[in-house]
């Protein structure tokens, strides 16, 4: 990747989403309490201080690396309530859910948005830790 050498904002950005396909990478492999920040920081031959200065704690990368998963659960919710009848709304939530899960939703492919199920499943294709 080629940054130009005035664009001192694409820095963080990309170091965020490193931050975040390396952390995904090692909770699937050593699973979320398994996994300490300063590991992280080694996979990324950063400091912890790097990592803290994106992410203040562990449980905020988590949040993070769930956001886009739960947005995508929001608007399925927001979907089903605007239809008529209970029967309506729970094939709504049913469908939208099962396009989640299924990965047909609308993902973004970045590495800080990959639902974690999809990459769980390629770090560890016998199941989760």
């Amino acid at each position: 990747m080629s940054i130009a050498a005035g664009d001192d904002k694409v820095w963080p950005v990309a170091t965020r989403h490193r931050m975040l396909a390396v952390a995904m990478k090692l909770f699937c492999q050593h699973g979320f309490a398994g996994t300490s920040l300063q590991m992280i920081a080694d996979e990324l031959d950063l400091t912890k201080a790097a990592i803290y200065y994106h992410f203040q704690t562990r449980e905020k990368l988590l949040i993070a690396l769930m956001q886009p998963i739960l947005s995508e659960i929001g608007k399925v919710v927001e979907t089903a309530d605007l239809q008529r009848g209970a029967r309506a709304r729970a094939e709504a939530m049913l469908s939208g859910y099962t396009d989640i899960v299924a990965g047909i939703g609308h993902w973004p492919r970045s590495p800080s948005s990959t639902p974690v199920c999809v990459v769980c499943s390629e770090a560890n294709p016998n199941g989760l830790p």
